[in-house]
């Protein structure tokens, strides 16, 4: 085996032309069996943890899908939905408090954007802002769809 310079400490000095040369000796040999060298492989590990990052959704992107997703699938169109809890505030307030004033569909949206608010005031998460993000979608969907 050639013997290769070494630094001060004992170590081998890679930044040589020996250890260069010798270096694609060993590549050599191992790509002629078929074999890939330990720098292509962590070359080509590091490209795919590149290719592999994968840009999360943005808080609108999220709440968009969740409004005309999984969220209408489960709970039918947001016009009819918000209707409904509109009606049953109306039925609460006016049974509770003798109150008679009309609740529309986008009112109850508003107001769970300022729930959702709230709960932002006593602890960040993303989930809550991605909720009144799509509060605040669907009041365009029932005002303007």
């Amino acid at each position: 085996m050639k013997r290769l310079p070494k630094t001060p400490n004992g170590n081998v000095d890679k930044r040589t032309k020996e250890y260069k040369e010798y270096t694609a000796q060993q590549e050599a040999q191992l790509m002629a069996k078929g074999i890939l060298p330990p720098r292509f492989i962590e070359k080509a590990k590091a490209d795919m943890k590149i290719e592999m990052k994968v840009k999360a959704p943005s808080v609108l992107d999220e709440a968009q899908s969740l409004i005309h997703g999984d969220r209408e699938q489960d709970y039918g169109p947001p016009s009819k939905n918000l209707r409904a809890i509109a009606d049953m505030w109306e039925m609460y307030l006016h049974h509770k408090y003798g109150a008679e004033f009309p609740i529309e569909a986008a009112d109850v949206a508003w107001m769970m954007t300022l729930l959702k608010m709230c709960r932002d005031f006593n602890g960040a998460k993303r989930d809550t802002i991605v909720d009144a993000a799509g509060y605040i979608g669907l009041i365009g969907r029932v005002r303007y769809e």
